[in-house]
């Protein structure tokens, strides 16, 4: 009756997955637009992308929950490049804000950046 011991270790590892679900992300914009915030999320864009230079492609003048950081510019020699800009939802759990890259879905922490869900109004 090995199997026993085995099952029942199995059904406990799966009830302690449950309860270790990742905090409801929705989608938030920036609750400001100052030159410390836009700095935060340029520092935490750098660290997600692993460049140290972001240029943030224009938004419009509405809140948005997305925002675009466009590709480094081509080096002096090239002619065209492939380098598309790279999208980013911007998301809160209600503490802290997060950005979530469109293309892939990973998630990467947004230290010191100001977000507000985006229901709420201003």
């Amino acid at each position: 009756m090995k199997t026993l011991p085995i099952f029942a270790s199995l059904i406990i590892a799966s009830l302690g997955a449950c309860v270790s679900q990742s905090p409801i992300q929705t989608p938030a914009t920036l609750a400001d637009t100052n030159e410390a915030n836009i700095a935060a999320l340029k520092s935490a864009l750098a660290d997600a992308m692993g460049r140290a230079n972001i240029k943030l492609g224009a938004n419009g003048d509405a809140p948005t929950t997305q925002v675009t950081v466009l590709p480094p510019p081509r080096g002096k020699h090239e002619m065209n490049s492939p380098a598309m800009p790279t999208h980013f939802d911007i998301v809160t759990d209600g503490i802290e804000c997060s950005l979530i890259q469109q293309d892939t879905g990973e998630i990467f922490p947004a230290p010191g950046v100001a977000c507000v869900p985006a229901s709420v109004t201003r």
